[in-house]
């Protein structure tokens, strides 16, 4: 029984430390915009869909 229990404490422990967020991977994201598009689309009157794309997108994400 103490065996068990033994076990079942360290891979809660190991599962506690995992789950943590590493200090190193705080690394900026970015864009590629040769890979990225931003795309929509608009009802319009009720009777047709416009839709439309920017190709050329931008941006960065600082929480990575």
């Amino acid at each position: 029984m103490g065996t068990h229990l033994s076990r079942i404490a360290v891979t809660a422990g190991l599962a506690a430390v995992l789950s943590l967020p590493a200090g190193a991977a705080t690394s900026e994201w970015k864009i590629d915009p040769q890979h990225s598009s931003a795309q929509f689309s608009v009802r319009h009157m009720a009777i047709s869909t416009v839709r439309g794309a920017f190709s050329k997108v931008t941006g960065n994400d600082p929480a990575g």
